[in-house]
């Protein structure tokens, strides 16, 4: 028999008041402590219930991370489409990475700080393909660079490695509130120094 588009919706929307609470669990309690009991709890329903929608914990934190890395493969979507050049894309990819980062911190712990889990969601997903795109989409930009001769980066797999470890660490250290030898109304005015920083660096004059 046909599921209803009622109840079609009342399982989306209970899978994800599943996932919301299991993310605040996950971000405060941490992995190891977080149970489906605890999700269950917060939800206000029996711990079997959740078994109707997820199969154990790591199904959990899989989906949580799948949605987190749409919304941020989504952020993206101008440079896909764009005309722009490959420097202008790069500059645009970094401040669209920052600023998805410091706006959406709970997704950003979940999809790269949590070692734990990331290895659960990775077996769940062997190629990663969920975390991949993005990776790709700069190596793209930083090729496109490279023939436009706006830089020379003989090696893109590390170059690619080398940049996003930069703007993750800076955007790891807002998050976890590691940056105590800035004042904090002027963090975001160094992290954007940052960026202009290390692109004038990597335009032309150096080479990997």
């Amino acid at each position: 028999m046909p599921v209803s588009a009622r109840r079609k919706r009342a399982i989306v929307e209970m899978k994800e008041g599943i996932l919301d609470a299991a993310s605040e669990l996950f971000i405060h309690k941490g992995y190891e402590e977080t149970t489906l009991r605890k999700i269950a709890q917060a939800i206000g329903y029996n711990p079997a219930t959740i078994y109707n929608y997820y199969g154990n914990k790591e199904e959990i934190f899989y989906a949580l991370q799948r949605r987190a890395f749409t919304k941020f493969y989504e952020e993206f979507e101008p440079l896909r489409a764009s005309n722009l050049s490959g420097i202008e894309k790069f500059q645009l990819m970094g401040k669209t990475y920052v600023e998805f980062a410091l706006s959406n911190p709970h997704h950003y712990q979940l999809m790269f700080i949590m070692q734990k889990p990331m290895n659960a969601a990775e077996r769940l997903d062997p190629e990663w393909k969920i975390g991949l795109k993005n990776h790709e989409l700069l190596t793209e930009i930083l090729d496109q660079c490279n023939k436009e001769g706006s830089m020379n980066l003989p090696d893109l797999t590390v170059a690619t490695f080398m940049v996003w470890s930069m703007v993750h660490g800076i955007v790891s250290l807002v998050i976890m509130d590691r940056c105590h030898t800035i004042e904090e109304s002027q963090i975001h005015h160094v992290i954007d120094q940052v960026r202009q920083y290390f692109s004038s660096l990597l335009q032309k004059t150096m080479t990997i």
